[in-house]
């Protein structure tokens, strides 16, 4: 339903706030006030002089050749010449002064006083600063790239053709037009390289257009030279707007206040800077859209919020649709892209939860289904990330983004590429459909089979027996649970030997302690049968056994005892008076059932992905369906469309305008940016609007967006940066259009659903996003630590003794480039952080100007210098900040400490992935503990944080969360934990750098069993105890842990008490010796991860030291239990006799969190002899 707005009945009044920001005039904005005041902007004229000023204006964008400029600083030459014929230092002060050049009291004295000896250093520090220019260009370059990253908008421009007019008290001095140019360096020398993008200033165009005046050009000015384009505007605003005949000469310096007239006037001269000119599209659209009173019907929210999350379930559980995904995800991402695909959503993704990966698989399910979208955010680098993982589909997506070299290869080799795969695609064959469930038809079996489990009352018992038989089998399994399901049968136990061995128990009774003091690992029945001749000679041991009136009747025994020894499974291997025990009560059937569920369990490594070469060519043939059923007329357009792509010499703009119908049927994705030009589409025209980083978006931006799709997603982060305002002050009141910051907010203040994705995949240390889960995400985050991570070097702390002076501090960036010039090579990415910008500004000189290495990494993408405002987006491996303030900072007054400062930090620290190192000045009490600010109170905390030490770190985060146990433990788990930690233990407690550990914390998810060698995580175990019986939520977040503690490199297993006797032999391969060194020789695991067994086959051979550790050896015969045998049971006997005893391992003393089993004592003999019944 749509929200009312009788609230405020006149819609220019309710959108007051939307319209004066679109409108809004700031003199810090250059493309509305231009001043040469800052050292992003300077005079043409006096840079290049006129000669080149006049070639410039004269040359076509369809001349061909490339224009370079080289900077020759004609001015600085200039002030020398004319300083060196100046004999008065009056005049040489003047010539200072007019030129912009600052001299010092000192130097203007000495002018006065010594003018001989001054004048020659004057002119001698003119020299050096033309030798030093370049510097000043390398910064403007990175001025420029940086806001190239943040906004898809390539910013250095010339402008020229400059205004001047007085609009309701608003001054506007401003270019009408901007020449797109570049910086190369070529040996080191500077050049300016002019491009052939003419473009308009629509900021300016929208500003008069809206205050009455009509600038209207409708020419294609495109490839036309600046001389050209004066001349036509002379010619079409003839006694209209006055024009000069000629702009080559200095740009005339103003100030607001000189600015009074009420008609458009126009000058000359040329600017070099930083311009952001674009933004006419998206005001256009926002105009549109308030004019028409549809802002209401841009989102149809229900008051009934609840039916969102009821819809989203019922499509999980109920009607259980499948998903096509391309790349991993998780549960809260299945639960994302599944809500986004139904209704509108907002994915909310705290740093490094894959929100990227999330809209990667959206997109490949929108394509699946034939629909189309279109994704935009404010930062550039965000849509290169979605572009990249798109990998073969991108072919399907238009990317209007923007590269330095503004080459129109960069835009129309992706166009030849998906149009050459479509004329000569061949593979016209049906393929396979894919496509997942988000809970699969065997995992809700299985939760269905779990019921049964804790509903027997004997299950405990069935299960004992069948770990029993299964342990005593020496038989190699399959790891994969499955194809083990038959192990019964492939003992050579069938139903009827089972059976007639039981009714056989009924008629022998074993003497207990007989058959406890023989072998364990007896593999024939015929040494069982010499055990009881060797026990002869013990008869004083064993009177009560040896006596011969028990055994009268022997040669019946002997007759059972060849039946038992044929029926027994294939490699017995127990001990028989066991086998009667364990089987007297359990049938047949009983343990088929154990196994009939063991065969149902579900995979929990199988292939979740959607192959991207169907999904290409599925779609690939549906375009080629559309194309041959284009009308005659679209398909005469189709071939001029791929013509026009061929040659590739079209501006892209004009291409789209050109070619928008062909475009619209068949490519369904469009990448860009707010301030595109979108014109072609109209409302609604795409199935889904996906606005990433919608946090950064202002609300007048991305409405505009919004209002061409049917179903909205906004990505984003409310705890993360919000929009950048780059040259000016908003509009405010106290509508909700006043009072939101982003079109994040707005969508959350009318309750649009929000899922929150829970999984950090960034960080490879918990303790560097700890921090941020704790105070800004309620500890809802789970962080873990990837397996063998050395935790102590996740987080560095180097307090330094700086001082905050000039905007900077100096001892903190000597600092940070030494770390840099230490670090540049151990990391594949690095990214400098600065807590002010001026103190970035500060070390990129230094860098520029001593350290050509650090300048190289800069340029090759290796090293960022980044600073709070413009840092999120971006990730590195180590992440080096420089706090900077000292104690006598008014942090109030820091970005940091305004409003807004606390989700800059959030940002800011989440960065790093392997490490990062803080250099400070401050301390936390420093800061006064009293202050009314949330954001530096939040500062202050982290401060405190930071002087923690590395265990109190690595501990912050378990204060607050333990989710990784149950706080119910059911008897299952503990029995199959008892029962896997003694198992373990058996084989391992000989083993000095083996340790075993319970509960293992490795972040916020605790591991239930955890087999460290020298300290490194080797194998680990969950438990599963069924809990989820009841709840198949839970079931799926039981699910979700494993696989996230698997992308984590964790070689962890799932255990229960069925699966455990098929997987345990297998998983004691792992501990043998060779195993163990084998994972110490690759660096612990670091080397040669991921294994994934169930891709390998995996044979498990026992060594004979294997069974000889848990056997008791069997030689001699006694003569006197040779008579009740035949002859060919007799052998001979060795003098010595070896008596059958236990031998004890002695245990090592182990650290108090490692875990001993204690061994249980042997079982007492009875005495009860054996009788025939």
């Amino acid at each position: 339903m749509n929200q009312s707005n009788s609230f405020v009945k006149d819609p220019a009044q309710r959108y007051a706030a939307i319209l004066d920001n679109l409108l809004e005039v700031t003199q810090n904005d250059p493309s509305v006030f231009t001043s040469l005041n800052t050292n992003h902007f300077y005079d043409f004229y006096k840079i290049f002089g006129r000669e080149y000023f006049s070639a410039l204006v004269r040359v076509s964008a369809t001349s061909g050749a490339k224009i370079e400029l080289p900077f020759i600083e004609s001015n600085l030459s200039r002030i020398r010449k004319a300083a060196e014929s100046i004999e008065e230092p009056s005049l040489m002060l003047e010539l200072f002064k007019n030129n912009d050049l600052e001299l010092s009291d000192n130097i203007k004295s000495q002018l006065f006083s010594n003018f001989e000896n001054t004048k020659p250093k004057l002119i001698e520090k003119i020299r050096v600063d033309i030798q030093k220019s370049a510097l000043k260009w390398k910064l403007l370059e990175r001025k420029a790239l940086s806001v190239l990253d943040e906004t898809n908008i390539w910013p250095m421009h010339l402008g020229f053709l400059y205004v001047s007019v007085s609009i309701e008290e608003k001054k506007i001095y401003a270019p009408l037009f901007f020449h797109e140019v570049s910086i190369e360096f070529k040996n080191g020398r500077p050049f300016l390289i002019v491009h052939k993008n003419i473009k308009l200033n629509e900021k300016l165009v929208f500003i008069l257009n809206n205050a009455g005046f009509n600038i209207n050009i409708t020419f294609d000015y495109s490839g036309m030279s600046i001389d050209q384009i004066i001349f036509r505007l002379s010619r079409d605003w003839n006694n209209v707007f006055p024009l000069p005949e000629n702009i080559v000469s200095p740009f005339e310096k103003k100030n607001p206040d000189s600015i009074n007239n009420k008609t458009i006037q126009f000058h000359t001269g040329m600017v070099l800077g930083i311009f952001l000119p674009g933004g006419g599209y998206s005001r256009k659209r926002m105009k549109e859209i308030i004019d028409n009173d549809e802002i209401d019907k841009i989102f149809n929210i229900d008051f009934l919020k609840s039916a969102y999350a009821k819809k989203l379930d019922k499509q999980i559980f109920t009607d259980k649709p499948k998903l096509f995904n391309i790349t991993k995800t998780n549960f809260s991402q299945d639960r994302a892209i599944l809500s986004s695909l139904i209704q509108d959503t907002v994915i909310w993704g705290p740093p490094g939860t894959g929100k990227s990966q999330t809209i990667v698989n959206l997109l490949a399910n929108i394509l699946f289904v034939g629909r189309t979208a279109l994704v935009a955010s404010q930062k550039k680098a965000a849509l290169e990330v979605i572009r990249n993982r798109l990998q073969d589909l991108r072919m399907f997506c238009l990317c209007l983004l923007t590269s330095k070299d503004f080459s129109k290869r960069s835009f129309y080799e992706p166009l030849q590429a998906f149009i050459d795969y479509l004329e000569y695609f061949s593979e016209f064959k049906s393929l396979p459909a894919g496509g997942n469930q988000i809970i699969q038809e065997d995992e809700l079996r299985w939760i269905e089979l779990t019921k049964d489990i804790n509903k027997s009352q004997s299950v405990e018992k069935i299960l004992d027996t069948y770990r029993f038989l299964m342990s005593n089998c020496y038989k190699t399994f399959s790891s994969n649970v499955k194809e083990s399901a038959t192990c019964l049968s492939e003992t050579g136990l069938n139903k009827t030997d089972y059976d007639t061995l039981r009714a056989l128990a009924k008629n022998v009774e074993m003497p207990q302690s007989v058959s406890q003091s023989g072998t364990v690992d007896l593999t024939e029945f015929g040494p069982w049968k010499r055990e009881f001749m060797r026990l002869n000679d013990k008869s004083n041991t064993f009177t009560r056994y040896t006596n011969p009136e028990n055994f009268k009747h022997y040669r019946q025994l002997k007759k059972r005892a060849k039946e038992i020894e044929n029926l027994l499974p294939r490699n017995y291997s127990g001990q028989i008076s066991d086998f009667f025990i364990k089987t007297a009560s359990v049938s047949y059937e009983q343990l088929e059932w154990v196994e009939s569920i063991s065969s149902r369990q579900p995979d929990y490594n199988r292939n979740e992905l959607t192959e991207i070469e169907n999904i290409k060519k599925m779609m690939t043939i549906n375009t080629i369906k559309k194309i041959t059923r284009f009308s005659a007329e679209d398909l005469q357009m189709y071939k001029e469309f791929a013509a026009t792509i061929r040659l590739a010499n079209m501006d892209p703009h004009k291409f789209i305008k050109n070619y928008g119908r062909i475009i619209k049927k068949i490519i369904p994705v469009v990448i860009t940016t707010p301030d595109t030009d979108l014109s072609i589409w109209e409302r609604g025209e795409f199935d889904y609007v996906i606005l990433d980083e919608s946090s950064q978006i202002f609300i007048e931006k991305g409405l505009p967006l919004l209002y061409l799709g049917k179903t909205k997603i906004l990505s984003g982060d409310e705890n993360q940066m919000r929009p950048t305002n780059w040259f000016g002050v908003r509009s405010s009141d106290d509508t909700i259009f006043g009072n939101v910051e982003s079109l994040l907010d707005y969508a959350l203040s009318l309750g649009v659903f929000k899922i929150l994705l829970d999984k950090n995949y960034r960080a490879n240390h918990a303790s560097l996003m700890t921090f941020s889960s704790k105070h800004f995400y309620k500890s809802q985050l789970d962080v873990v630590d990837v397996a063998g991570a050395n935790e102590q070097d996740a987080i560095e702390v180097i307090q330094v003794n700086g001082k905050w002076e000039d905007n900077r501090n100096i001892v903190e960036a000597n600092k940070a480039i030494e770390i840099l010039k230490e670090n540049i090579e151990k990391y594949k990415k690095i990214i400098l952080l600065s807590f002010n910008a001026k103190q970035g500004d500060y070390i990129t000189n230094l860098i520029i100007q001593k350290y050509p290495d650090l300048e190289m990494a800069m340029r090759e993408n290796r090293l960022m210098i980044r600073n709070l405002e413009n840092i999120q987006g971006d990730e590195a491996d180590l992440v080096v900040a420089t706090v900077a303030y000292d104690k006598t900072a008014k942090i109030f007054s820091t970005y940091v400490g305004r409003t807004g400062g606390m989700n800059a930090l959030n940002v800011a620290i989440s960065r790093a992935k392997d490490k990062m190192i803080v250099i400070k000045t401050i301390k936390s009490t420093d800061i006064s503990n009293n202050t009314n600010s949330t954001d530096t109170m939040i500062f202050r905390l982290w401060l405190e944080f930071l002087e923690k030490t590395d265990q109190e770190r690595r501990d912050f985060v378990k204060i607050a969360i333990n989710r990784g146990k149950n706080s119910v433990v059911s008897s299952y788990e503990n029995n199959i934990s008892d029962i896997v930690v003694n198992d373990i233990d058996k084989v391992t407690r000989n083993k000095t750098n083996v340790e075993l550990i319970q509960n293992y914390s490795v972040g916020t998810l605790n591991i239930d069993l955890m087999v460290l060698v020298d300290k490194k995580p080797y194998k680990a175990y969950i438990f599963d105890d069924f809990s989820y019986v009841k709840n198949v939520n839970n079931f799926i977040e039981f699910k979700d842990k494993y696989k996230f503690l698997k992308s984590k490199n964790y070689d962890v297993k799932l255990v229960n008490i069925i699966n455990w006797s098929i997987i345990k032999n297998n998983e004691m391969k792992w501990y043998e010796d060779s195993e163990i060194l084998k994972f110490i020789n690759s660096n612990y695991g670091a080397n040669n991860f991921v294994r994934n067994d169930d891709d390998q086959e995996i044979e498990l051979n026992l060594s004979d030291d294997f069974y000889n550790e848990n056997s008791r050896d069997i030689n001699e015969l006694s003569k006197e239990w040779a008579l009740y045998f035949n002859e060919d049971d007799k052998q001979e006997q060795n003098d010595e006799t070896i008596v059958p005893e236990v031998i004890k391992k002695a245990t090592k003393a182990k650290e108090d969190n490692v875990l001993r089993p204690t061994k249980k004592n042997s079982t007492k003999k009875n005495n009860k002899s054996t009788k025939d019944k």
